[in-house]
């Protein structure tokens, strides 16, 4: 566990993130805190800031308050997962789910740094060993508490519950605290967004993504099951390994008679088929990093089932083929994302700090995404723009006088179209480097091509 410790504290110091919500991330936790725990992002679910804000109380930083409870969940998890090798089979078994664990990509990366899944995964193997020991009640805390982070959690408890030999009464006590749940955050939400329909929103943008104008017909059915099994094929054996996922999906053949093992295959399968309806319904291309991030929780179980597996039918030397194999495909592609991690989002996090450095924080910028994460990760006295609000500019002097009526001397441009800028301002979507205008000038002082954006100053003349 020490050396798992030691992983996940190299990464924080050389790993800038899976995407824009770990810094996102940064500064609701820091929302939730300046609110008095009030405010919370509807899309987003509360558990992970509610924790991340407690701990801010303490250290009064985003940045360890938000990592600390990636790491803490991803050792506590990591902890559970091998006490359970221990427990259902050998000290063997215990160090090769070590071992399995130690980097797997999402399992080592995602827990250094402030993504809300290790926390979610913590709450789902709390609930399934409550489910394992009769924890009736605490079955119930731990899954109201895996869905306060992430709501798709009830879409396999609920039926988990259904499915194991629990008398009605008990199977109704644990799922009226998951039920009391529910309904409190829809009546939260009801209060202050006026919609107890919580889901909305993650629901629209994932449909509106795979279901197309034309609607549901043979194509969508065909290409939803092609991602399906680019999922299992491609995804899952890139980031786990070929061999795991065999013995994973072997697991019930093999240990169908013991009762323990049985329910952890039959709920990592649950939670296995949910991953991939949404991925069936969302229909982003195989390799959309979205999927990685969804599919953290099952990693664990996969792993577990995998290695159980694999002691009960394999010699030893077996054993550490699959376990080589999956070493050097996680190695691989731990590095890949890794370095992906520093092209994308290493020079974005340089340039804020270059911004808290040497600009005035009262003067107002025209900054998004990472860089104004990053800002607002704390109690600041920054006024920041975003692409999102700002008007449409059609030329470069209509920038100029906005800039000017604003005073907004800096602006962060994206080529991505979904950060809105090149709706907003398409002139800086070209090769130009400097536009200028008897009005003022509009300078190009850095850029960035891997993720895409660029750095521009205004003048404007009085």
């Amino acid at each position: 566990m020490t050396i798992a410790l030691f992983v996940r504290l190299f990464f924080v110091q050389t790993y800038y993130g899976w995407e824009e919500s770990d810094y996102g991330n940064l500064a609701m936790v820091y929302g939730v805190w300046e609110s008095g725990f009030t405010h919370y992002d509807m899309n987003h679910m509360p558990g992970y800031y509610f924790v991340g804000a407690l701990l801010y109380g303490m250290v009064r930083s985003s940045i360890w308050a938000g990592i600390a409870v990636s790491i803490l969940s991803g050792v506590a998890t990591l902890y559970l997962i091998v006490r359970s090798a221990t427990k259902w089979s050998t000290s063997h078994a215990a160090t090769l789910v070590l071992i399995g664990l130690m980097i797997q990509p999402e399992f080592a990366l995602y827990s250094s740094s402030s993504l809300r899944e290790p926390l979610y995964t913590l709450y789902v193997v709390l609930a399934f060993q409550s489910l394992v020991d009769r924890r009736v009640w605490m079955y119930g805390l731990w899954s109201a508490l895996a869905f306060s982070v992430r709501f798709e959690a009830p879409l396999y408890m609920v039926p988990m519950v259904l499915i194991v030999d629990w008398g009605w009464r008990e199977k109704g006590k644990s799922l009226s605290v998951l039920f009391a749940a529910i309904g409190a955050w829809m009546v939260y939400c009801y209060q202050v967004y006026e919609t107890p329909v919580f889901w909305s929103h993650a629901a629209a943008v994932n449909v509106e993504t795979g279901l197309s104008a034309e609607g549901v017909g043979m194509e969508w059915w065909l290409n939803g099951l092609t991602i399906v099994w680019g999922l299992l094929t491609q995804i899952a054996v890139s980031h786990v390994g070929m061999g795991l996922i065999v013995a994973w999906a072997a697991t019930p053949f093999v240990w169908w008679r013991s009762k323990n093992i049985r329910l952890c295959w039959i709920w990592s399968f649950l939670m296995t088929g949910v991953w991939l309806a949404i991925a069936f319904v969302a229909q982003h291309e195989v390799g959309h990093n979205l999927y990685w991030k969804w599919m953290y929780p099952l990693i664990p179980f996969w792993v577990l089932c995998s290695v159980l597996t694999l002691i009960r039918v394999c010699p030893k030397w077996v054993w550490w083929i699959v376990i080589g194999q999956a070493l050097f495909t996680q190695g691989r592609e731990t590095y890949r994302q890794w370095t992906l991690s520093e092209q994308l989002y290493g020079p974005q996090i340089r340039l804020a700090q270059w911004m808290e450095a040497n600009l005035d924080p009262t003067e107002p910028l025209l900054v998004d995404n990472v860089p104004a994460c990053w800002l607002r990760r704390d109690a600041s006295n920054y006024t920041l723009h975003s692409w999102f609000d700002v008007p449409t500019f059609s030329s470069p002097e209509e920038l100029i006088s906005w800039a000017k009526m604003e005073n907004v001397h800096w602006v962060l441009f994206f080529k991505e179209e979904w950060t809105q800028a090149p709706q907003k301002a398409p002139f800086m979507a070209t090769d130009q480097t400097q536009f200028a205008l008897k009005d003022g000038r509009i300078r190009l002082v850095d850029e960035e091509s891997t993720y895409g954006w660029k750095w521009y100053s205004i003048e404007w003349s009085e």
